[in-house]
C-alpha cells in the first residue's frame, strides 16, 4: 500500500486539486486514513465513477476534482479533519444516502460549497424517499454555482419546490429527477421566470407516478408539467430530449401531450 502523502499516478497540475490534496493529506490522522485516501483517490482519478455516473468528461472537467461521498459519515469525517472543505472547482459533487436532516451538510451548503460544480448529484437513502425541506433554501442559494447538470434521487418535492428547482437551475443543460415523488396539481406559470433557459434534457425516471398509482393520475401529472413548461418560449427552444422511463406512460399518450403543447420536436425515451 502506498504511504500516506505519496501521489497516485501523475502529479496534478497547479490548481484547486493541489490545494485539496494538501489539505486532506496534511490534516488527516491515522483513524481517518481510509476516508482521506478514498476522497483523495476520487479527487485525482476523474474516471473513477465513469460507468456508474456515465460521465462525459471534457477538457475542462479533467482539470476539476471529484468530491464523491457514498455516505454522510464520510463527509462528516472529512469535514472534521479539515473544519471546512476547501473552495475548489469540482467536476462532480455527489452525496449518497443524504438523511432528512443533517447539520453538517447544512453547514457545508452555508459555508464551504465548492466554488463551481459541473454536476451536482444528491441521493436520499434508497427506498426511503425523504423530504428535502431542511436543505432546500441553501441548495437554491448555491444553484448559480452548478454549471451543467443536477440530479436528485428519491426525494419528496412539493409543487412549489418543483417550480423553484426548475427556475433556479434553468441554466443547466441536464435536469434529472430520479425516483422522486413530485406534486404538480395544476400547470405552473413559467412565462416570466424561464427567460434564457438552457435546459436541453429532462430526465424524469420513475418520478411521475402519482400516489394513487394509476395511469390517469400519472397522465394528469405529466400534462400539468408540460403545460407549465410550455408557457416559456425560451424553454421550448432549448429542450431537445426527455426521458420518461418507468412511469407507466405509453409513448402515444406522452407524445400526444408533448405535441399539443409545442414540444413535438423533442426526442422521447420511454
Amino acid at each position: 500500500m502506498e504511504a500516506l502523502g505519496e501521489p497516485i499516478g501523475e502529479e496534478p497540475e497547479e490548481n484547486g486539486r493541489r490545494s485539496l490534496e494538501k489539505m486532506i493529506l496534511l490534516k488527516s490522522r491515522k483513524e481517518s486514513y481510509k476516508i482521506c485516501r478514498k476522497v483523495y483517490y476520487n479527487a485525482f482519478k476523474p474516471d473513477y465513477l465513469k460507468n456508474p455516473f456515465k460521465l462525459d468528461h471534457g477538457d475542462e472537467a479533467l482539470d476539476r476534482c471529484n468530491l464523491i461521498f457514498y455516505d454522510i459519515n464520510e463527509m462528516i469525517l472529512l469535514m472534521k479533519q479539515l473544519h471546512l472543505l476547501p473552495l475548489v472547482d469540482a467536476n462532480i459533487f455527489a452525496l449518497e444516502n443524504l438523511p432528512k436532516k443533517n447539520k453538517h451538510f447544512h453547514h457545508l451548503l452555508n459555508a464551504s460549497f465548492p466554488r463551481s460544480v459541473n454536476k451536482l448529484i444528491l441521493n436520499a437513502p434508497l427506498f426511503k424517499s425523504c423530504k428535502i425541506s431542511y436543505y432546500f433554501a441553501n441548495i437554491m442559494q448555491n444553484s448559480f454555482r452548478v454549471c451543467n447538470k443536477i440530479e436528485f434521487d428519491s426525494f419528496i418535492l412539493s409543487k412549489n419546490q418543483v417550480k423553484r428547482l426548475i427556475i433556479s437551475f434553468k441554466h443547466v443543460k441536464l435536469f434529472t429527477l430520479i425516483r422522486c415523488r413530485i406534486s404538480i396539481p395544476e400547470p405552473p406559470d413559467f412565462s416570466k421566470s424561464l427567460k434564457n433557459a438552457q435546459i436541453c434534457s429532462i430526465n424524469l425516471y420513475s418520478s411521475l407516478k402519482a400516489r394513487v398509482n394509476n395511469q390517469e393520475a400519472t397522465i394528469e401529472l405529466f400534462e400539468n408539467l408540460i403545460k407549465g413548461l410550455a408557457t416559456s418560449d425560451d424553454l421550448k427552444l432549448a429542450l431537445k430530449e426527455m426521458n420518461l422511463t418507468c412511469n407507466g406512460l405509453t409513448k402515444t399518450a406522452a407524445q400526444e401531450i408533448l405535441e399539443s403543447n409545442g414540444f413535438g420536436h423533442i426526442s422521447l425515451t420511454l
